[in-house]
């Protein structure tokens, strides 16, 4: 029975963690974005013009080390995903689900954000075949 339990629990913690990598599926240009700091604006990072938003979720990249004044991050790009925050939204439809993932490329130097919400999709229901569907020929994410 203890053997039994413990499996359980290991695939729900597995299932818990299972964004593992997010791949681009199509060109992204990052352009400078201007930030104040202490009273002046500064080039701090690059992010992507064209960040993708639907009713469901939403997908940034940014750059914080690029030098030139665009860039082009290629489609088949890889990033490993760092963390993974869903609420604990239960079985109450009336309440607001929220995934956010976190991803970076393998050099540091790209990072990847991507938010997800829905009212009256449980947070467990985030899965990344439903992220897909939401960002269709976007992004795939495993």
């Amino acid at each position: 029975m203890k053997k039994i339990l413990f499996f359980a629990i290991t695939l729900l913690t597995l299932n818990s963690f299972a964004f593992t990598s997010i791949t681009l599926q199509k060109d992204i240009e990052l352009l400078p974005a201007k930030f104040p700091v202490k009273g002046a604006e500064k080039d701090l990072v690059y992010k992507a013009s064209n960040g993708v938003f639907n009713t469901d979720c939403a997908f940034q990249v940014t750059d914080k080390n690029n030098p030139s004044p665009s860039r082009i991050v290629s489609a088949g790009t890889r990033f490993e995903v760092t963390s993974v925050y869903r609420n604990n939204c239960g079985q109450d439809w009336g309440k607001q689900c929220k995934l956010g993932v976190s991803a970076e490329s393998s050099d540091g130097n790209l990072a990847v954000d991507l938010h997800c919400s829905h009212t009256g999709v449980f947070a467990s229901k985030f899965s990344p075949e439903k992220v897909n569907r939401y960002l269709h020929k976007t992004i795939h994410v495993e």
